[in-house]
Order: C-alpha cells, then structure tokens, then sequence
C-alpha cells in the first residue's frame, strides 16, 4: 500500500530518530511511501543549514503525493501550516489519515480539533507507536 508522509520542519530537527521510526514501520509492515523526501530534507535543513529553494516544487510533489496515496499519516506533534494543509488536501480527497501526536505534545492543538470519518488520532509514546502505525495500516488496507 502507498503511504503519503507528513511532518513538520521542526519535527525534521528534534525527532528525526522518531521520524525514521514511523518510516520504518511503514517499511515492516510491507508498505512503502508515496514519496520519500524525510533524509533529503533533513540533510538540507539540519545538516547543510540550508533553506529549500523550490517550494513550487515541493507543493506540487506533496498534492501528487496525496492523491497517488491509499493512506495518508501526518505526524503532528509540531504544529505547521503546510502540515494542517496537507491534512485537510487529504481529508478532501477522502484518503484515510491517522494523525499522530506524541504524549508530551500541547493538548490544545488544531490537529486534535479534526473530527472525520477519514481521519484517526493516534497519540503515542514511543513503546506504542509500531501498534498504533500497524492496526491503521491493517484497517485500511486495500
């Protein structure tokens, strides 16, 4: 099953160990991703220290992304404009989302405001998200 992947830039700079977490299960679990951008953007933006310059681009690439996607999953921890966007371009189109937010995240955030049939929270500590990434994945399989 395809998979679009949705973070924020702050959550490229202090959770990229939790990002390829969620890539990894994805990977596991014998999905794949829509497109696969995380370790590009984090050596531009964490590494290098360098702004992305082709924003058209990556607009572009990300709207493709979700229409060529069975599932979207948006990990929301860090609130973002582009992330709420993506989310609502997704519910749209009437893709399955799971929206993840760890524990220790801001309880009042727009994320956890979004209540459709298409979308799922997921609120998780490390120990649980495999689980929680799993049963969405299970759920809305194709």
């Amino acid at each position: 099953m395809k998979v679009h992947f949705i973070t924020s830039r702050p959550s490229l700079e202090n959770d990229i160990d939790r990002l390829r977490a969620i890539i990894n299960i994805i990977h596991d679990n014998g999905h794949y991703l829509a497109r696969d951008w995380i370790e590009v953007a984090f050596r531009r933006q964490v590494e290098l220290k360098k702004a992305a310059d082709n924003w058209g681009i990556i607009y572009k690439d990300n709207l493709e992304a979700i229409a060529q996607s069975d599932v979207v999953i948006a990990e929301t921890t860090y609130e973002n404009f582009a992330v709420g966007y993506q989310v609502a371009v997704a519910v749209q189109q009437k893709k399955p989302i799971l929206l993840l937010r760890h524990a220790s995240a801001d309880k009042n955030a727009f994320a956890t405001g979004v209540d459709d049939d298409w979308a799922q929270h997921g609120h998780y500590e490390d120990d649980t998200l495999p689980l929680i990434i799993k049963s969405f994945i299970e759920e809305n399989d194709i």
